[in-house]
Parts: C-alpha cells; structure tokens; sequence
C-alpha cells in the first residue's frame, strides 16, 4: 500500500496494509490506520465548508494525529502551515496574521491561546467561535516559515505541483524504496522533513519521526532506530557532529543504517571522513536545496575520491535543475516554489523565467571543478575587511582542516555598518588537549593569508542550535557582544 502524491489517493489498499507507515511520537500507525485517521479529519474539514485554498495551521510535534493532519489537508487542497508546539506565542500569531487562517488543528494535548474562529481538536471535536468566514485562500499545498532579514517570518509558499515534481526525482533518483525506513530528525518547520514524509508515503516504505526530546535521550533514540531497523538517516551536518561526540554512535550499535543524507548546511570532507570511520559500510550523500525548490534539487554522493578535497560537492555538473551565473547558483525546473507568502517585491527580485521555466536566485555561491558544482558558502557572507574581500566559508574550511578542531563558524563584527574584525568559534575533539589560539593561528598562516586570521578565536563546548538544527550563528554574535 502506498499514497500516490501526484493523484493524491491510496493505492494498492489490499497490500501490506498492516505494515506501519508512521512511527510518530506518541504511537505508531499502519498504512490502513493511516488512511482511516485521514478520511476522518478529511471529512471534518468538509464539514466546516472550508473551501479549497483556505490555510490550516497544524500545531503540535510529529504526533499521529499532526501526519495525518498534513495529509488530510494535502488530499483536500488546503495549505498547510506546520506551527510547532515549541514557537513563541508571538511568532505564531505573526504567521495567523500572514496566513489569515481561520483554522487552527490541534495535534496534541497543549491547546495554545490563539484567537483563531475554528479549533479542532484531535478528538474530532469542532469549536468555532466569532467570524469564521473563510476570505483568504492560497492555492498551494503549504508554506513554511523561516527567518526573515525584517525580522518578521517569511512564508515560502509550495504548490501541489512543486511536490509532485519533487517526489517524482526524489523517489527515481535518490536510493528510497518501499524497504526503506526513513530516520527522521528535523521538525516540520524545517522543509527537509518533507522529504521523509512525503517519500515514506510515495514509495510505500516507513517513517520514524523523532521529536527534539527523543533525539536528545540517545538510549532511545538509538532504540527507535534498531526497533524499526532505519535505513535511511535525513538531518542536517551540525546533528551529525552533536551524535559523533557520542561513542556509541556507530554501526556496531546503529547496523541497520545504509545511508547518510546530510543537507541544509556546508557539509565538512573532516565530518564525512569521521562518519565513514564509524559507519565504514554506510553510504554518504551530499544533498543541496533552499525551502524556495522544495526540498532538494541535487544531491551527490561522497566517495572516498571526493574526500581528497577539502571541500565537497553537491552535484555533476549535468543536473538538470542547477547552473550557475556569476558564480551564484540558480536552480530552475518543476520544483521552484510560487513565491513569498504576501512579499511580491522579494518575489520578483529571486524568482524568475528562464526561458518558460522557473527558476529562483539562491544567493548561494559556487565554482565547477573536474565536472562538479561545488558550494562556496552564501554570496552575503563574502565580507570586505581593511579593503579585502573574504569569504567566511574559506576560513571556516581551513579551521576545520586542523586535526583537533570538530567545527569551526567565522562570524564577522560589524560597527557602525563596517566589517572591523572576524571572530572564530570552536568545538575541539574530545581527544584533543592544551589547545591554545595561538596554535590555532599558526596552523591558520600556513593556508591563509594575514589578512584572513581571525583576531580572537572562542573554544565552546557546544554551539547553540536554530529550530531546524542549523548553527545559530545570530546567538553566537549576540552572546559574544553580550559577554
């Protein structure tokens, strides 16, 4: 049994329905209870009259009930907006009044107080309070909010086609099956858990969805996997260095895994070649893609040849999506999304056409090297210091090149709108001892010119975390200016 994304219905009904399609946080759910929960919730949204298009905002944390939300309101045509049970009141209320949403689905136990005309509960209960007209809709599938540089999130809205067309590559081209178990880490604030998602269902295979709490008790964490035998690991790099401090983390204690998917974040030759050590038989693939092309748009594997390089690349360059102009990468093709939610103006500066394909300016940067596109870090990190123009991501690489550092962030400090110096921040190996910032730096000069040498040089003992497990690198700066 499997769920067709492109014709939004179950298939093949009679097989395998008692395998579990969802292991969620608080139960698991077979393929046939899946689809029973779905109808059910599908039939409450036809109750409340919501018309195609009428934003839903789902909260809660990978629970049973917060999946087959999701699905429900794909197979309606009704955006879904994830909203984490963990967001600030604020924030959330920011997205209700970017969405206009009248609707406010409650996956778990928390109710939140949030003035939204219509709460449904996940005991099918319906409690509709003041207008609940339905005047805003969006003809998409969902929109995901990230940070915006106004301080207000950006919703980035994604079509039916958008997934379609995603699922469509992701399934032919990536190794997912309907043996596959996905390990999933990211919340669903972070587009990247789409990706099990939405292939777990296309494929027929299982998800394990693990909130913040399971991947932060190891014991079980590890017990999930092993319990399901997940073959298929989905996070960004930074969770992979926070498990490698771990020394349980290995294949000897983690057997069923077979493949390493790592993306949202520069992935270091120093972490795969650790990774490899660990997981000797495991594949590791370097995968690429904003949330604005929906999920992914490249992806290559890393073999021991590529880890010559100190850095790695995310595709050939014969993919079919990515190509670069003026060193920056734009991605074209069925996956680049509609646009920002109610932002015409950031719109049109990022997405165009291309010939009458669209396509989307990622910022990122890039060069080409022995038939492979290479990432070399945000355009908007390239900083000018004393009349020098350097890229963060260089110095980054070469902090991460010295035998004892695990991870490296080169942030600059900025006064009256002027770069005046560069700060690096440090996680050292837990083998390493009398690490000082002068060694730091001489092993520095050897690779970079003066210029280039960060003047101060923080050892951490961790570093703090976004919501989608990416380097905070705003909470760095705050807390060094703080200190």
């Amino acid at each position: 049994m499997f769920f067709d994304i492109a014709t939004k219905s179950f298939k093949e009904e009679n097989i395998e329905a008692s395998k579990i399609a969802f292991v969620a946080a608080d139960k698991n759910v077979t393929w046939a209870e899946l689809k029973i929960l779905s109808d059910k919730i599908c039939e409450i949204l036809k109750k409340i009259n919501a018309p195609k298009g009428s934003p839903v905002l789902v909260y809660g944390d990978k629970e049973a009930f917060f999946l087959a939300t999701i699905l429900a309101c794909y197979r309606m045509g009704l955006p879904f907006v994830p909203v984490n049970n963990s967001l600030p009141k604020k924030r959330i209320e920011k997205i209700i009044e970017q969405t206009q949403s009248n609707i406010l689905i409650i996956a778990g136990n928390d109710v939140p107080d949030l003035q939204v005309p219509v709460l449904i509960k996940n005991d099918f209960t319906v409690q509709i309070k003041g207008d609940a007209s339905f005047s805003k809709t969006i003809n998409t599938a969902y929109v995901l909010f990230t940070s915006g540089s106004s301080g207000e999130p950006k919703g980035v809205v994604i079509s039916d086609e958008n997934i379609t067309s995603f699922t469509q590559w992701f399934t032919n081209q990536f190794p997912v099956n309907k043996e596959t178990v996905f390990i999933n880490q990211a919340g669903f604030l972070f587009d990247i858990s789409l990706a099990d998602f939405f292939g777990a269902l296309q494929t027929g295979g299982t998800a394990i969805f693990n909130t913040n709490e399971i991947t932060g008790n190891a014991i079980l964490f590890y017990e999930r996997i092993n319990k399901y035998k997940g073959t298929y690991w989905n996070s960004t790099p930074s969770f992979i260095v926070r498990c490698l401090a771990d020394k349980n983390f290995k294949a000897k204690n983690l057997s069923s895994i077979t493949h390493f998917v790592l993306s949202g974040e520069n992935l270091a030759a120093t972490l795969v070649k650790e990774l490899k050590n660990r997981f000797p038989k495991a594949a590791v693939i370097n995968a690429y893609g904003p949330t604005e092309a929906t999920i992914y748009a490249s992806f290559a594997e890393i073999t021991d040849e590529l880890l010559t390089e100190n850095t790695l690349p995310i595709c050939k360059t014969d993919n079919e999506f990515i190509h670069i102009e003026n060193d920056e990468i734009i991605i074209t093709g069925g996956g680049v999304g509609v646009g920002y939610l109610n932002n015409e103006t950031l719109t049109h500066q990022n997405f165009f056409l291309k010939g009458n394909k669209k396509s989307f300016r990622t910022g990122d940067a890039a060069f080409v090297k022995n038939d492979y596109i290479y990432y070399a870090g945000r355009k908007d990190e390239q900083i000018k210091l004393n009349g020098y123009r350097i890229e963060l991501n260089e110095i980054k690489h070469a902090l991460e090149q010295i035998d004892f550092i695990e991870q490296a962030e080169c942030l600059p400090i900025v006064i009256d709108g002027k770069v005046k110096r560069l700060i690096a921040f440090i996680l050292t190996k837990s083998s390493a001892n009398n690490v000082e910032s002068a060694n730091i730096k001489s092993s520095l000069e050897k690779d970079l010119p003066a210029y280039m040498i960060p003047s101060e040089i923080i050892m951490l003992k961790e570093f703090p975390y976004t919501a989608s497990f990416k380097v905070d690198k705003q909470k760095l700066l705050n807390d060094y200016l703080a200190g």
